[in-house]
């Protein structure tokens, strides 16, 4: 595995900000909280330093998110566009449910209350996993009332946006 493999830089907040002078000054007053740690900008340093490398990590994310929106549409679930690293399904009063099942296959996936499921970009086994499940869900809203396991889920919803995208 080399160096930039398991580098996953979104949780240490590293960023910058092109902005006017007064922006920039009230930017300056807020930065304590914000401030980038010594081990975040090493990461960073060595993320600039080897862009090629990084570059091939994002179109392995961005080839697996399509992937992954591609089928959940195929099994019937909108998933709302996305240039991110995750799927959104707008699943409203129905994502506790989903996201219950999630955890009883031992998939970690975040719910937005009354929203929907935020549903991250894995390595291509962890992705299938996630299909697994959808197609399993998306089966067991078509067998007959009573049968499904999942109070409150009746699998694919139809057409919503995600907050904030």
């Amino acid at each position: 595995m080399n160096l930039l493999e398991g580098v996953r830089l979104a949780g240490l907040r590293v960023g910058f900000a092109l902005a006017r002078r007064e922006v920039a000054d009230v930017l300056r007053t807020r930065l304590l909280p914000f401030a980038v740690g010594t081990v975040a900008e090493a990461a960073a340093r060595t993320v600039l330093a080897r862009r090629s490398e990084v570059y091939a990590r994002v179109d392995r994310v961005v080839a697996e998110r399509d992937r992954l929106t591609a089928e959940l549409r195929a099994q019937g679930w909108e998933v709302a566009p996305s240039a991110a690293n995750f799927c959104w399904l707008p699943l409203g009063s129905r994502s506790a449910a989903f996201v219950a099942a999630a955890a009883r296959e031992g998939i970690l996936v975040r719910a937005v209350a009354g929203e929907g499921v935020r549903v991250t970009v894995g390595d291509p086994a962890a992705n299938d996993a996630v299909l697994r499940l959808t197609a399993r869900l998306a089966r067991e809203r078509e067998e007959p009332v009573g049968t499904v396991g999942l109070t409150g889920l009746e699998g694919p919803t139809g057409p919503a946006e995600a907050p904030g995208d």
